[in-house]
């Protein structure tokens, strides 16, 4: 009889509404500091709900799907393979090619215009990139790539050839920035620090 006593007693200040408990604030600290803490002070016999932290809002998932993230990747390293795959082409056939036009002493040029092009053209890419979409301008990209490609296989002279270079320099760095961009688009930071700590 006395532990009904008991219990009926200690249920007055509280009763359970779904999930949740609430409790009745009398005022008092000793009653309430199991419960959650001590509510206003003037709210003394008001109903309260216990303090819980607030929950997060979640945004709805745009991160593209698996398959399709899988398919970008793959385009972007076909547009990396291109790059690279044309370095070393170029640079085992070079001597030949420069021997071929009679510009050996010229030959350094050939190379070091595509890399000078190149180099200033990374950080006009990813502004470019920025303001217009990385999309259009990686594709342009490509194509310059391609085109000053094929020029430069065509090219006649010596001066030809490094004019070329330069205008695939300027595609090539387009390619290079715009693939690390891109991948920085599609996979969220917090999938990325998961996915290599």
């Amino acid at each position: 009889m006395r532990r009904m006593a008991r219990r009926r007693r200690r249920d007055e200040g509280s009763r359970h509404v779904g999930a949740v408990t609430v409790v009745k604030n009398t005022g008092n600290a000793a009653d309430a500091a199991g419960v959650g803490g001590v509510g206003d002070a003037g709210s003394v016999g008001a109903w309260s709900r216990p303090s819980r932290p607030p929950i997060p809002c979640r945004r709805p998932d745009r991160s593209p799907r698996p398959r399709r993230v899988r398919l970008v990747f793959l385009g972007l390293m076909l547009a990396l393979l291109l790059a690279a795959l044309e370095q070393m082409i170029v640079a085992t056939a070079l001597p030949k090619i420069v021997g071929e036009l009679q510009g050996l002493d010229r030959m350094s040029w050939a190379i070091t215009a595509y890399l000078l092009t190149s180099t200033i053209g990374l950080p006009v890419y990813g502004k470019l990139g920025d303001l217009l979409g990385r999309k259009g301008v990686f594709l342009f990209a490509i194509v310059v790539f391609v085109i000053g490609s094929g020029l430069a296989g065509w090219s006649r002279t010596m001066d030809q050839l490094i004019a070329f270079r330069a205008v695939q320099g300027i595609g090539a760095g387009g390619l290079m920035i715009g693939v690390q961009a891109i991948i920085a688009d599609i996979v969220p930071p917090a999938n990325a620090a998961g996915t290599w700590a």
